[in-house]
């Protein structure tokens, strides 16, 4: 057991006062009136046993009250139990993540001020005080190492931040009954309900807020294609959706679009607190090849969101192959790059570009032939595309098993 002030144990001292009172009480004489001889018996026997035992529980009851009256002022109260392995030192949870970098009410970022409050933290807790840094390799810290460490601690996009503080707690030896404070700016997470209920099985969870100013952060929300098929060499309409997802407008923020090393297009966008804008640019792909592209935006402070990434795959060209007595769709598709057009009769079809051909245009062909009809099936059944054109004035029907195919 132990007192929250013990000080006032001193107090069971005044227990002697009503002992003095007792022993002053035994020394005073008394005076017993009496008639009769006969009776001096019955008061040694009955009156004098019946005093003492009063007094005694006069007695006992004063002292009682006094310790009673001690004992609370004193406020004694049962330690928590703690194993030889578990350590006193104070367990202490820097955020370090990418929302830290955004600039506090002191015109400092709020990793800079949580660094602050965490080194004061130290200072105060004296010379011999032990620490621990969640998150942070080292184990346990004496305090000239912990003041040595803490501003060397940089922001890092891989931190899971302060979700973790519950998990890295209990998972570390001798923590869990320790003391946790946490410098965080609390961003919400798909996991900030757990983090939360995880925090309150600590013994005493201590939270420290940091508090950002109003800020802006421009991102890229989404970027898409007028066109399903990429051309090259080909203007290509880039829409790229900005939102402002911060607290304060901004105005003429920079935005450059990168293919590869090279930067095709920039414009400035202006946007209100939560307003979201289309903008869209014309890029061209100089070949085939796939093209890594990036849009930057260029506002601060958060800056972690600044670049979206993404790609343009060249759509291989389309081979069309067209069957019949006269090409008569070579001049639709023979003025488009995206396409590769090829004309054969019924008697010279190539059956080996046949089996290549994303469609296959069948003009004016009354009677297939066994070899083109199996040929067309093959197509379907891989997925491509067969368009038949009748002869004029007739009624071409393909026989069941030539409509079989899926």
């Amino acid at each position: 057991m132990q007192f929250l002030y013990p000080g006032f144990l001193w107090g069971l001292l005044a227990i002697g006062v009503p002992v003095a009172i007792h022993l002053l009480q035994l020394r005073r004489p008394q005076r017993v009136l009496f008639t009769n001889t006969g009776f001096i018996r019955e008061v040694e026997l009955t009156t004098m046993q019946r005093r003492r035992l009063q007094e005694l529980l006069v007695l006992l009851l004063r002292v009682l009250g006094v310790v009673f009256l001690v004992l609370l002022f004193a406020q004694p109260f049962m330690p928590a139990s703690r194993t030889a392995g578990q350590s006193n030192a104070v367990n202490v949870l820097i955020d370090a993540s990418a929302s830290m970098q955004a600039q506090g009410e002191t015109q400092k970022p709020l990793l800079q001020a949580a660094l602050d409050q965490a080194a004061a933290l130290g200072k105060s807790y004296g010379g011999a005080a032990h620490f621990r840094l969640l998150g942070q390799p080292g184990g346990i810290l004496t305090q000239p190492a912990y003041l040595t460490k803490v501003p060397g601690i940089q922001a890092s996009g891989q931190q899971a931040g302060w979700v973790n503080a519950g998990t890295w707690q209990r998972g570390t030896a001798g923590a869990a009954q320790n003391p946790l404070y946490v410098f965080s700016d609390f961003q919400r997470s798909a996991k900030s309900k757990e983090a939360v209920q995880e925090l309150a099985k600590g013994q005493q969870v201590v939270l420290v807020p940091q508090v950002a100013r109003p800020a802006a952060n421009v991102y890229v929300d989404s970027l898409w294609l007028d066109d399903a098929f990429v051309r090259t060499q080909v203007s290509i309409n880039l829409h790229i959706r900005l939102k402002n997802g911060g607290s304060s407008t901004i105005a003429d923020c920079p935005v450059k679009v990168r293919l590869g090393a090279r930067q095709v297009a920039a414009f400035r966008a202006t946007l209100a607190a939560g307003q979201a804008t289309t903008t869209v640019v014309q890029v061209q792909l100089p070949d085939k090849q796939l093209a890594l592209g990036q849009v930057v935006t260029g506002d601060s402070p958060v800056v972690f969101d600044n670049t979206y990434y993404f790609t343009l795959q060249p759509t291989a060209a389309i081979q069309v192959v067209e069957v019949g007595a006269e090409p008569v769709a070579r001049q639709a598709y023979q003025a488009e790059a995206l396409f590769s057009y090829s004309f054969a009769r019924p008697q010279e079809v190539n059956y080996g570009k046949l089996a290549q051909a994303n469609l296959v245009l069948l003009h004016e062909v009354a009677t297939p032939a066994a070899a083109l009809e199996q040929a067309l099936l093959a197509v379907v059944r891989r997925g491509g595309s067969v368009v038949v054109v009748p002869p004029g004035g007739t009624t071409t029907t393909l026989p069941p098993r030539r409509t079989t195919a899926s």
